[in-house]
């Protein structure tokens, strides 16, 4: 790799130590938080919760390989205090080893990332922690994130005053009490 910093200089990069597949995770739950990539991406597609396969397209890597683009969705997270976050515009990418989340595109949603010593912060737009991670020996942060499904509430409704207040768009019980 050649990186030009102006005509009459070039500097080289050799890396001969990476070894990319040390590094390659089967472990679906482990998500890596990345600077460098341009969108959020996964080659699970029971992650998500919807997605669009008529998206489709590439994605080019830093080593000019490419690969193909199988769809667009969002995946529901449950966070550490049983909140559940959605993350939209995740491209799913059938043969990706890793699953990554940008994050330019977190900041695009009004996220805040900090890092300080080897900390990795997110937090979202209301400034509530979601990501506290630790940065690894090989210099990655990454973080294990359990994927959700959408829970029905009503489902589990048996006060019947309750279940009028849902179906009437939340109205107020004083009112639903008036209407009895």
């Amino acid at each position: 790799m050649a990186i030009i910093v102006d005509d009459s200089e070039k500097v080289l990069l050799n890396e001969g130590e990476v070894q990319p597949k040390k590094h390659i995770s089967t472990e679906e739950s482990l998500w890596y938080l990345d600077n460098g990539v341009s969108n959020h991406m996964t080659g699970v597609r029971s992650h998500f919760k919807e997605i669009n396969e008529a998206i489709s397209g590439r994605v080019r890597f830093g080593d000019g390989s490419y690969v193909e683009i199988k769809g667009r969705g969002s995946i529901l997270f449950e966070c550490k205090n049983q909140e559940q976050m959605i993350i939209f515009d995740v491209y799913c990418i059938s043969n990706l080893k890793n699953n990554m989340l940008s994050l330019g595109q977190l900041t695009e949603i009004r996220c805040k990332v900090v890092m300080e010593g080897n900390r990795l912060l997110i937090y979202n737009h209301r400034r509530n922690l979601l990501f506290k991670v630790e940065r690894s020996k090989n210099m990655l942060y990454n973080v294990r994130l359990k994927i959700s499904t959408p829970a029905c509430l009503l489902a589990n409704i048996d006060d019947e005053a309750w279940m009028w207040h849902t179906r009437l768009g939340h109205l107020n019980f004083d009112s639903i009490k008036d209407m009895t």
